[in-house]
């Protein structure tokens, strides 16, 4: 049994390695105030499942996420680094699996699951409460949720940004 779970910790292990380098050749750096912008290029079709995005490329913080178009990743990993986010990060997004918490949901990583509120879970939710570890709100958010009635903050909540329009009607 020992080998078994050691040959599994070995492929997780190898896939891990696999996913990250897949996802470097599919990013575009830029430079940009206090670190790096990311955005897809042609590469991405390269990504099988997850999107690893770096807290750090050259010895600087990866800072922003610009537009991410990929239609097959299945999830995404976005740093603690990140401090602003494009209106059309997750636009081209379909494939994305979700995180989900009281009616919305987010992507993050494996210590903040959170990051993000991407989006309402379903256009017809009355209420939401935003988890404490989220840092942005995304642009559009809540778009078109004509029966949302309450968001809820916690006392200790992280946000950071709310994006344009995300609670346009």
């Amino acid at each position: 049994k020992k080998v078994q779970n050691v040959d599994k910790m070995e492929k997780e292990y190898a896939d891990l390695i696999r996913d990250k380098q897949n996802s470097l050749e599919a990013l575009d750096f830029t430079k940009v105030d206090g670190g790096y912008s990311v955005s897809t290029n042609k590469n991405i079709k390269n990504v099988k499942g997850r999107l690893i995005i770096p807290d750090v490329y050259e010895n600087e913080p990866v800072v922003e996420i610009g537009v991410v178009s990929s239609n097959v990743a299945t999830s995404m990993i976005i740093p603690d680094s990140v401090t602003k986010i494009h209106m059309d990060a997750f636009t081209y997004c379909e494939n994305l699996t979700f995180n989900e918490y009281e009616n919305a949901y987010y992507v993050g990583n494996e210590n903040n699951p959170y990051i993000v509120l991407v989006k309402a879970v379903e256009k017809s939710i009355s209420f939401c409460t935003v988890h404490e570890d989220a840092k942005f709100i995304h642009d559009f958010a809540f778009e078109d949720c004509e029966f949302l009635e309450n968001v809820t903050f916690d006392n200790e909540s992280q946000i950071e940004s709310i994006g344009a329009r995300a609670f346009y009607e």
